[in-house]
């Protein structure tokens, strides 16, 4: 799972008010393996979204690969202006073996979720809508932060975990941490999704 973030002062460039986004995948070879793209038309809020600077666009996505590195090219650009846009290009390696544990989302707010509201999530995962974010940011009025993690465990049996979150500064000095909770992660894994409190903390 991945989420952009795309600039939309880009649009500047078109006259349509609308973006075409492009996800290809390549191999540690420079193979091609997966390549998908859309179009997203803002045509009547353009022009308010191209004004500022710091307007953007998320666009999740989603794609499955084997052990090994991969490198990953997004691409968005005006529809009807190619030649202008935005690059990124990431490089990843797959893990090589069962990992305990997912990677872990940000997010502005993780709730269970209501079978008619899927659409309304940036991410759904195990049971949950994630307002996942490219840059998680809080503020004085809500100080919590969100997350959600996939527990993994044993492959064999269930088997029981400790989990906590903890805060920590530039240096690695814990700021926070939650008490520990034990957790029973069956065969097929455990979706894990919690908040933490950073009011007080520089």
């Amino acid at each position: 799972d991945g989420l952009a973030q795309v600039p939309l002062s880009m649009l500047a460039g078109g006259t349509t008010g609308a973006y075409r986004f492009e996800l290809t995948v390549f191999d540690g070879e420079g193979t091609q393996l997966y390549r998908d793209s859309w179009d997203r038309n803002l045509s009547n809020r353009a022009a308010v979204y191209t004004e500022a600077e710091a307007s953007t666009m998320l666009e999740p996505f989603r794609f499955g690969v084997r052990p090994g590195d991969y490198q990953v090219e997004i691409r968005a650009y005006p529809t009807d202006a190619p030649s202008l846009g935005a690059r990124s290009v990431l490089e990843i390696a797959a893990y090589d073996e069962r990992p305990v544990a997912s990677d872990l989302f940000l997010a502005d707010r993780v709730e269970p979720l209501d079978d008619d509201a899927g659409g309304s999530w940036s991410i759904t995962h195990g049971g949950f809508g994630i307002a996942a974010v490219a840059r998680a940011t809080v503020v004085p009025q809500d100080p919590r932060l969100f997350y959600y993690i996939e527990l993994y465990g044993q492959p064999e049996a269930a088997s029981d975990v400790e989990v906590s979150a903890s805060v920590v500064d530039e240096s690695g000095r814990v700021l926070y941490e939650t008490p520990a909770r034990t957790e029973q992660v069956p065969v097929g894994g455990l979706p894990f999704a919690g908040s933490l409190s950073l009011a007080g903390l520089p």
